[in-house]
């Protein structure tokens, strides 16, 4: 019985998946256009129906690469501020009322040895996470991720998805090293293309309804997923077997050949023959459906291997994750997340509140890019055709066998036969209006500047007269920049890093049986708060370096302080302060004359400080 129930189940769940394809696929053709305008209009391309007209009419083919240069500098911005050298763009950090497990016989702890306890936990799941994320490729896949976000309309990080990858790694055996290869279980991060999610019609969110993952596998990798618990064997095996006749079927039709190839970002790769399409869809199933499937028949063992559950309430709703590939199911598993919640990140350059799909850069200055480039072509043509002279000649003056040809000094022959008394050749200049086309170009220029919020100066463009040349006004055009892109960090910060973050936490709390005594924590993203006002920062310190380098104001401070402030401006110059500004020696501290007052009091609590940490040294996390 199991096995025929098993069999109407994936033949009941595929059909169910293939129906929600069906109408994610059409729902998103859309979207899935104005994408196609945006890799275009980023990559300088016009579509065949403007490229048709401009070349009926002789026009210039000029693009003007506005979106490129915007799109650019947007994500070299984004990058230098969330994807920085040795900087964590998160924290983990104890609630502020942690609530700390404590094991039967273990001496009760006070409240400061509780918060103490609770930061060094928290220090040591950030660094175990932090190790996840560098073998599991989540920083690279956040570098990838912003190009998407500043793009297309969305995107997409996947993760924590547990995958088996070869390890080399050296043992010692006894008495020499050697170099063995073996396999190891990571979870791990991707970027996903936007164009390979399909949510569904009337979701607002990841998690608000079903969502289709379209995989691309290799045949090599299809059939190395036969020997992975949880795949069917037999259907693999099925789906292996036509893809070397040529039967297996696309799920989308191809229409990335555009002329999509020849920027580099062709978003359809996966219709080429020598991949084999699947279909991953994480959604919800109601009990009542799934009863229906099997005719009210009971198997709990096959319940609990598809839906995590001996039994099927009929009022329940299940979350699953189905592989489909045709229409065979290769895949049925619970979801691994107890809380139903989807293991992907998603964010827009700006977020449009209740729908799923935001606009991104391009599509913001999708009407300036078209104006600008009709500005230019107007400008190219009409300084082609004031570039010269345009000549009338009165045919009927004309010698016959004159040649229409032109070159200095030339004699015309003409005759008066027809007594017109009308000149034989006339000369006309066509007007250069090119300044006034100008001043239009920056107008449009200007409002590509204010609705992305991505000015000139920050691709290094600067207007030095608009900061009248000091460092006041460049902090404020600085700041004025900000604010631009300060909300776009702040929806990364929010909806990617932070539930990515929270997703590895729960998944090692969940399925690591080696972590003891995690306090309740809370992610923080230190994207906006940390990052944002850098430059401004630097600023700062040395105009208040400048400002406290006179007699008075160094009695106060003195020569530890001095030297303290030296150190942060050189470490905001990203010098080797220990070169520059070395730490005093322990005589030169003693002898030191200009000491502050609380020099003393702040170094005993530091050192009682220390006597805490280390009186709590065994501790220890996993």
């Amino acid at each position: 019985m199991t096995a025929n129930m098993a069999q109407t189940l994936k033949k009941g769940l595929s059909a169910h998946v293939t129906h929600c394809w069906r109408q994610a696929k059409a729902a998103k053709e859309p979207i899935e256009a104005q994408m196609i305008r945006s890799l275009r209009q980023r990559a300088g391309k016009y579509d065949h129906d403007k490229l048709g007209a401009i070349r009926r009419v002789g026009g210039s083919l000029i693009y003007m690469l506005l979106t490129g240069a915007r799109c650019r500098d947007a994500e070299a911005w984004l990058k230098d501020i969330l994807v920085q050298p040795d900087h964590i763009p998160w924290d983990l950090e104890p609630s502020p009322i942690p609530e700390v497990p404590q094991k039967e016989g273990d001496p009760m702890l006070t409240g400061a040895q509780l918060r103490d306890r609770a930061y060094r936990a928290a220090g040591l799941m950030k660094e175990k996470i932090d190790d996840q994320f560098n073998e599991g490729g989540w920083y690279s896949a956040i570098e990838e991720f912003l190009h998407d976000v500043v793009t297309y309309k969305a995107g997409f990080i996947k993760g924590p998805v547990l995958r088996i990858e070869k390890v080399r790694r050296r043992v010692f055996n006894g008495t020499t090293w050697t170099n063995i290869i073996e396999n190891r279980l990571v979870p791990e991060f991707e970027r996903r293309s936007p164009f390979y999610i399909y949510p569904s019609p009337s979701s607002s969110g990841i998690d608000d309804g079903y969502l289709i993952d379209r995989l691309s596998l290799s045949a090599s990798q299809m059939a190395t997923l036969a020997a992975v618990p949880g795949f069917d064997a037999d259907a693999i095996a099925a789906v292996l077997r036509d893809h070397r006749e040529g039967i297996i079927q696309k799920q989308t039709s191809s229409r990335g050949g555009d002329g999509l190839t020849q920027t580099g970002h062709n978003p359809f790769t996966a219709d080429s023959s020598d991949k084999i399409e699947v279909l991953e869809f994480w959604g919800d199933i109601d009990g009542g459906q799934i009863l229906s499937w099997t005719n009210g028949l009971d198997d709990s063992q096959l319940f609990e291997d598809f839906f995590g559950t001996s039994t099927i309430d009929p009022n329940g709703v299940y979350h699953i994750c189905v592989w489909l590939c045709g229409e065979r199911v290769l895949k049925i598993m619970p979801n691994p997340d107890p809380m139903g919640l989807k293991p992907f990140s998603k964010v827009s350059f700006e977020e449009i509140p209740g729908v799923f799909w935001g606009s991104g850069l391009c599509e913001m200055i999708e009407d300036v890019q078209t104006a600008c480039n009709a500005i230019a072509r107007a400008i190219v043509n009409n300084v082609a055709i004031a570039s010269g002279p345009q000549l009338e000649r009165n045919v009927d003056r004309i010698i016959p066998g004159e040649s229409k040809e032109m070159w200095p000094w030339k004699v015309w022959d003409v005759t008066d036969a027809q007594m017109s008394g009308t000149q034989a050749l006339r000369f006309y200049s066509p007007p250069m209006v090119v300044d006034k086309l100008m001043a239009v170009y920056e107008f449009f220029l200007k409002r590509a500047e204010e609705q992305t919020g991505i000015p000139t100066y920050t691709g290094g463009g600067m207007n030095t007269a608009a900061a009248n040349g000091t460092a006041s006004g460049f902090s404020m055009l600085i700041s004025q920049a900000a604010r631009g892109i300060k909300n776009v960090v702040k929806n990364i910060d929010s909806k990617v890093i932070a539930t990515s973050v929270e997703r590895q936490y729960y998944f090692n709390l969940d399925y690591d049986k080696g972590i003891d005594d995690v306090p309740d924590l809370r992610i923080i993203a230190k994207g906006t708060s940390s990052l944002i006002a850098k430059e401004q920062q630097a600023i700062r310190r040395s105009e208040f370096l400048q400002a406290t380098n006179n007699p008075v104001d160094m009695q106060i401070i003195g020569t530890d302080g001095r030297r303290q402030l030296l150190r942060e401006v050189a470490r905001a110059l990203e010098l080797d302060v220990n070169k520059i500004v070395p730490e005093p020696s322990k005589s030169d501290s003693q002898n030191s004359s200009h000491a502050p007052a609380n020099v003393e009091s702040k170094s005993a609590h530091s050192v009682n400080h220390a006597g805490d940490h280390a009186a709590g040294s065994d501790f220890k996390l996993f």
